[in-house]
């Protein structure tokens, strides 16, 4: 993503953020001026999440009660928190802070860091859960030295100093704040760290980023990494979940597959540019889910379903495959879905007949025959096959005793004639062989045929 996409990007989504919330801004104010005689900081605590939550204008609704008393009231405020128990949580998303747009935003903003960085000895030792996403900050306005929860998501953030924060934390959330470079370094957190987010900020390298000891789900989809240089051999890996799609990826770190092997279960790699893929000698214990989907691979390695020993899902589409590698028993009877369409299959893949589906989506690929052999393989469970715009010249009279076929699509091919046999799909609901220049059909057929468009 180029930086006017980018850009472009945080236009809508600060259009779509205000038309979103003016509504709930005016509701707001309506309730605190129909409520401004009854006005009570209690209504500011969440007892069940031992939180203060002032999301949705809550400072604003404390300065308007009170322009004069406004740091009273949050040293009030604090003091309430510490005696009710909900010292823990710190919630003050969609406060408008940092805004210079309004004075009244503005001047809040200003007496509220104040009064952070004057009473910070109040809150650093008790809350361990900062909420400050939906706001204009361009800083961490608040550090402390107990935080495990900080999502300063949704700001306007370009840098950040990280080796500020705790060791103590456990959830960073960063997404969505134009951070082009951001640096790990001298940080103290990453083993502890459990949750990462950096999505959607435009992100070209993640400087002395490694993954923790502790690090269970990352997320980096949307920005501009061309490698992951992330795992180190002494790393002693705990990650499950992985998303780096929507980059700039031309390969995948063998180290992803070593140090991950026994914890990693999903892995999200679709709109990249991986070319290829090397695999070790290792078995995935636990991967269950990959999406490698908007790539420009031509081939998998043939080991891929030996090392992907437990996998259920995994997403090929918008590549450039010409074959798919063999399929173990195992993978036969454990895999629940496999999406190949829009690859350069010049053959059809004779083992995804053995899964245990019914149905076969392979459009948009170069297949050119449709083998005699589905019926036996596929004739008690096929429902549905999509084979639109391939290069299938002739439909094989065993494709119709597939007789639980309910749709058929063959648009765009290079079909000359359909078989009568097809009149034997008594279960047939839609039938498409549009764009097919040179095809015939009998009367017959194609009476039966016009009913299942």
């Amino acid at each position: 993503m180029n930086s006017a996409a980018y850009e472009e990007l945080q236009r809508v989504n600060k259009l779509v953020y205000s038309i979103g919330l003016q509504q709930q801004q005016e509701d707001q104010k309506l309730s605190s001026q129909s409520t401004a005689t009854s006005f009570s900081l209690s209504n500011f605590l969440d007892f069940d999440t031992h939180a203060i939550n002032l999301s949705f204008y809550g400072l604003e609704q404390i300065y308007s009660h009170d322009t004069d008393h406004f740091e009273d009231n949050l040293l009030s405020l604090l003091s309430l928190a510490t005696e009710k128990h909900c010292n823990q949580t710190f919630q003050l998303s969609h406060n408008f802070l940092g805004s210079e747009d309004e004075e009244l935003y503005s001047t809040i903003s200003t007496l509220f860091f104040q009064f952070i960085h004057q009473h910070s000895s109040l809150l650093s030792p008790y809350f361990t859960r900062l909420i400050f996403k939906h706001n204009h900050l361009s800083s961490i306005p608040f550090y402390g030295n107990t935080i495990t929860h900080l999502d300063i998501s949704h700001n306007e953030i370009t840098s950040i100093t990280l080796s500020l924060l705790p060791c103590t934390l456990q959830y960073l959330n960063l997404s969505y704040n134009p951070i082009s470079t951001i640096s790990f370094a001298e940080c103290s957190f990453l083993n502890t760290l459990q949750e990462f987010y950096l999505e959607h900020c435009g992100c070209k390298e993640l400087d002395h980023f490694v993954v923790g000891t502790s690090l269970q789900h990352l997320q980096l989809s949307h920005n501009q990494l061309t490698q992951l240089n992330i795992f180190t051999s002494s790393s002693s890996c705990q990650l499950k979940y992985l998303d780096a799609s929507n980059n700039q990826l031309q390969t995948i770190p063998m180290e992803l597959f070593l140090y991950c092997n026994e914890t990693l279960e999903q892995l999200d790699l679709q709109e990249n540019q991986l070319t290829t893929i090397v695999l070790p000698c290792t078995v995935m214990h636990k991967l269950i889910q990959v999406n490698l989907s908007h790539n420009l691979l031509q081939e998998l390695p043939k080991e891929w379903f030996e090392v992907m020993k437990e996998l259920k899902r995994i997403d090929l589409f918008h590549n450039q495959l010409h074959h798919l590698p063999p399929m173990t028993t195992h993978t036969k009877q454990t895999l629940e879905h496999i999406s190949v369409h829009q690859n350069q299959l010049q053959t059809f893949p004779m083992e995804l007949m053995e899964l245990q589906w019914n149905y076969l989506y392979l459009q948009e690929n170069q297949i050119e025959s449709i083998p005699s052999s589905i019926a036996e393989k596929m004739s008690h469970k096929l429902e549905e096959l999509d084979l639109f715009q391939n290069r299938i010249k002739e439909c094989p009279s065993a494709l119709f005793q597939c007789t639980k076929l309910k749709k058929l699509c063959l648009d765009e091919n290079q079909l000359q004639h359909i078989p009568n046999e097809v009149v034997n799909l008594h279960q047939l609901q839609y039938f498409s062989a549009e764009k097919n220049p040179q095809l015939q059909m009998n009367p017959f057929v194609k009476q039966f045929l016009s009913s299942k468009k």
